[in-house]
C-alpha cells in the first residue's frame, strides 16, 4: 500500500480519482450482477413484515374487497431465529502447542470480554435473521476510538441490500471476497459539519445520488452517501471511506486475511444461470397469499350473513309486528302470537329460521395451506422440535426418529456458525495486536462452540426419554427422571440432577457410590484418623510417662547407693577405729557387719531390678492394649454395610 501520508498534494488529488475510478467501476459491476438478488431481498422482507397485498391481488379479486393477512412467515421465521438466539454461539481460541497456552488465556479473556460488552450475539441475531427472511445478511468488525483508545466493536448492517458483494465471492460467508463495500446514510447537515464544504458541495443535498455507483440505492433526502470500500492486499485490508468525490478517511489493518464484512448466507439458489441466495419467505409466499384470500373471504362471508328472520303468516302477529321487527336487538325471551285468525281457526306459532355460514370449505384451505408451509420449509410453526408426543406415535416411532427438522433448515444454522467462526479469526487478531500478544500466526484455531445446535438436541433427547418411560419397568423410571431434569434448561437444573441422582440406588448408578456415600466413607475416615491420632497422643503420654519413670528411678538408686557408700565410708571408719581398739574381734564384727550391709545392698539392687522390670511389663501392656483398640476400632462394621 502506497503511504499517502507522504503525498504531495498533485500525488494526492491523482491516488483520489485512481480510487473514485475504482470504486465506481466495482460498484456498477457488483449492481449489475447483483440487482435481481437485491429486488427479491427488498420484496421478499416486505412481504414478511406484512406488505403481502399488492396490484395483482387486487386485479385478481376486484378492488374494495377485504385485505386481510394471517402472517405466517413471520412465525416460521421466529421458529428458526429464536432457538438460535436463546443459545448463542460463542468462539474461543485453542494453542496448538502447549507453549502459547497462557498468551492464548489472556486472549480468550478479551475475547469473552468483547462478546459480552459489545452484544454480539444481538448483531449475529439480526445478521441471520436477514439471511432466514432474505438470503443474506451482514455483520462488520471495526476499530473505534473512546477515550484516547482504540476498541473492537462488532454491528450489524440492518440493510444487507447496502452492501456491495463482489461477484466472484466464493465461500460460504463470502470469506474469499477479495473487495467489499458498504453504504450508509448521513444527514447532509452532519456530514457538512463533520466534513468541511470542500466535501459535502452545498446545493440540493438530495441530488448527491449514488447515480455513478449502480443502480441498487437511491440516497434519502437531506441525506448523503457514505460509502466504505475494503480490498485485500496480500496479508493486509486496506479500506477507504468515500463521500461524494472525496476520500474522507483511510487506513490498512496489517495481517488481516480476512475482509472485516461478514455474509450469513441462506439458501443457495440458481437465478437466471447465476448463483444466487434465498430465504424461507419465498417458498412461502403461494401458501401465505392463499391463506390470506381465504381468510379475506371468511371475512366477507360473515359480513354477508343475513341475520335470523321469523317465518309466519301475517293474523299469527298482528298487532305485535314491532316486537318481531326488533326481537334480535330486545332483552325480553317472550314474543307473542295471536293464536287464532279472524275467523277463529288456530294460527301455527313464528317459526324462527337461523341462517348458516359456511366456512368449512375455507377452514379446510387455510389448514391444507399450513401444511404445505410446513413441508416447504421443513419445520413446524411452534419451532425446529415438537413440544410434547403426539398420542399416535408410539415410543419406539420417537426413540427412532431423526432430526429432520433440525436437518431442514440446518444449512442456515451451519452457515451462520462458519460466519461466527471467520469472525472469530479477525476479531482474535485484532484483539492480538491490541492487546500486546506474543502471538503468531498459526499459533492457535478459532472454535465455536455452545449454540442453538445443543439446544435443539436437548429438546430432541428430553422427547426421546419422555417416549422411553414409557416402556421401561417402573424401578428404572427415577433413573429416567433425573435424565430429563438434566435436559431441562432452568435455573438450578443441574444442582436438582445431581440431587436425584444422589438418591438412586447404587446399582442403577452403575456400581458408583453416590455423593452422600462418599461423603459418610469420608466422615467415617475422618473418625479412624481421629481415633488413631488420638491413640497415638495418648501412647506418646503413656511412653513419656514411662521415661519420666524410669529416669526417677534410676536417679533415684543412684542418689541410694551413693548415700550408702558414703555411710559405709564413715562406718568403716569407725570400725576402723574400734578395731584398733577392740582388736581382731571388732574387725571380725565389723566384717560380718560389711557381708551384712552388702547383702542389703544387694537386695536393694535386685528389688530395684524388680522394679524397673515391671515397669517395663505395664508399658508392653499399655503399649499392647493402645494397638488392641485400633485394631478393634479398624473391625468394627459399617454403618452403611
Amino acid at each position: 500500500m502506497t503511504n499517502i501520508d507522504d503525498l504531495d498534494e498533485a500525488e494526492w488529488e491523482s491516488t483520489e480519482r485512481e480510487i473514485i475510478s475504482e470504486v465506481k467501476g466495482f460498484c456498477q459491476r457488483a449492481s449489475e450482477w447483483h440487482h435481481d438478488l437485491y429486488a427479491r431481498i427488498k420484496d421478499d422482507r416486505e412481504f414478511e413484515s406484512g406488505e403481502q397485498w399488492n396490484e395483482y391481488d387486487r386485479t385478481n379479486r376486484g378492488e374494495g374487497r377485504a385485505e386481510l393477512s394471517i402472517n405466517l412467515c413471520s412465525v416460521y421465521v421466529n421458529a428458526i431465529v429464536n432457538p438460535f438466539q436463546a443459545k448463542p454461539f460463542k468462539f474461543r481460541a485453542i494453542p496448538r502447542h502447549k507453549m502459547f497456552f497462557e498468551e492464548v488465556e489472556r486472549l480468550n479473556s478479551a475475547l469473552t470480554r468483547i462478546q459480552n460488552d459489545y452484544a454480539t450475539n444481538e448483531a449475529n441475531s439480526l445478521a441471520f435473521r436477514d439471511s432466514v427472511v432474505g438470503g443474506l445478511g451482514f455483520s462488520y468488525v471495526t476499530l473505534d476510538e473512546e477515550f484516547g483508545e482504540k476498541r473492537i466493536k462488532y454491528y450489524s448492517i440492518s440493510d444487507p441490500t447496502m452492501v456491495v458483494i463482489e461477484p466472484e465471492a466464493k465461500g460460504v460467508s463470502l470469506e474469499e471476497a477479495e473487495k467489499i463495500a458498504v453504504v450508509d446514510f448521513m444527514l447532509y447537515e452532519r456530514a457538512k459539519e463533520k466534513f468541511g464544504d470542500d466535501v459535502v458541495k452545498s446545493g440540493n443535498p438530495e441530488k448527491a445520488m449514488l447515480y455513478n455507483f449502480g443502480n441498487t440505492w437511491e440516497v434519502p433526502k437531506d441525506h448523503v452517501a457514505i460509502l466504505t470500500y475494503f480490498k485485500k492486499d496480500g496479508h493486509d485490508v486496506e479500506y477507504y471511506r468515500l463521500c461524494g468525490d472525496h476520500v474522507i478517511d483511510y487506513g490498512v489493518f496489517e495481517g488481516l486475511d480476512y475482509l472485516p464484512v461478514f455474509a450469513f448466507t441462506g439458501d443457495k439458489v440458481w437465478v437466471k444461470d447465476k448463483l444466487s441466495y434465498g430465504g424461507i419467505v419465498r417458498k412461502l409466499k403461494t401458501q401465505q397469499k392463499t391463506i390470506n384470500y381465504a381468510q379475506s373471504q371468511l371475512t366477507e362471508r360473515m359480513a354477508k350473513s343475513p341475520k335470523g328472520f321469523f317465518v309466519t303468516s301475517a293474523e299469527a302477529i298482528q298487532g305485535y309486528e314491532e316486537d318481531y321487527q326488533n326481537a334480535e336487538y330486545g332483552t325480553s325471551y317472550v314474543l307473542r302470537y295471536n293464536s287464532l285468525d279472524s275467523k277463529n281457526t288456530p294460527c301455527a306459532p313464528p317459526q324462527f329460521i337461523s341462517p348458516n355460514t359456511h366456512v368449512e370449505d375455507l377452514q379446510g384451505v387455510i389448514n391444507q395451506c399450513v401444511q404445505q408451509m410446513s413441508l416447504a420449509v421443513g419445520i413446524s410453526p411452534n419451532g425446529i422440535v415438537e413440544q410434547d408426543i403426539k398420542d399416535q406415535r408410539t415410543a419406539t416411532e420417537v426413540i427412532l426418529r431423526t432430526r429432520s427438522s433440525q436437518s431442514n433448515v440446518s444449512n442456515y444454522i451451519n452457515h451462520a456458525k462458519e460466519t461466527i467462526r471467520i469472525s472469530g479469526l479477525v476479531i482474535a487478531h485484532l484483539a492480538t495486536l491490541l492487546e500486546g500478544l506474543s502471538l503468531p500466526k498459526g499459533s492457535y484455531d478459532i472454535v465455536v462452540e455452545q449454540g442453538c445446535v445443543s439446544l435443539t438436541k436437548m429438546e430432541e433427547d428430553r422427547e426421546k426419554l419422555l417416549a422411553l418411560a414409557q416402556i421401561v419397568p417402573e424401578n428404572f423410571k427415577p433413573l429416567i427422571s433425573q435424565q430429563l431434569v438434566s435436559k431441562l434448561d432452568i435455573e438450578g437444573g443441574e444442582q436438582l440432577s445431581q440431587q436425584i441422582w444422589n438418591m438412586l440406588p447404587q446399582e442403577m448408578r452403575g456400581g458408583a457410590p453416590s455423593v452422600f456415600e462418599v461423603q459418610q466413607m469420608q466422615q467415617q475416615v475422618q473418625q479412624l484418623q481421629a481415633q488413631l491420632q488420638q491413640a497415638a497422643d495418648e501412647n506418646k503420654k503413656l511412653n513419656d510417662q514411662i521415661t519420666q519413670l524410669q529416669l526417677r528411678t534410676q536417679t533415684d538408686f543412684a542418689m541410694e547407693k551413693l548415700k550408702f557408700a558414703q555411710q559405709l565410708k564413715l562406718r568403716q571408719l569407725d570400725m576402723a577405729e574400734d578395731a584398733a581398739k577392740a582388736g581382731i574381734q571388732a574387725q571380725k564384727e565389723a566384717k560380718a557387719e560389711q557381708q551384712r550391709a552388702e547383702s542389703e545392698l544387694r537386695k536393694d539392687v535386685i528389688d530395684a531390678t524388680i522394679k524397673k522390670r515391671e515397669l517395663d511389663i505395664q508399658e508392653s501392656e499399655a503399649n499392647k492394649n493402645a494397638l488392641l483398640g485400633l485394631i478393634g476400632a479398624n473391625k468394627q462394621p459399617r454403618a452403611t454395610e
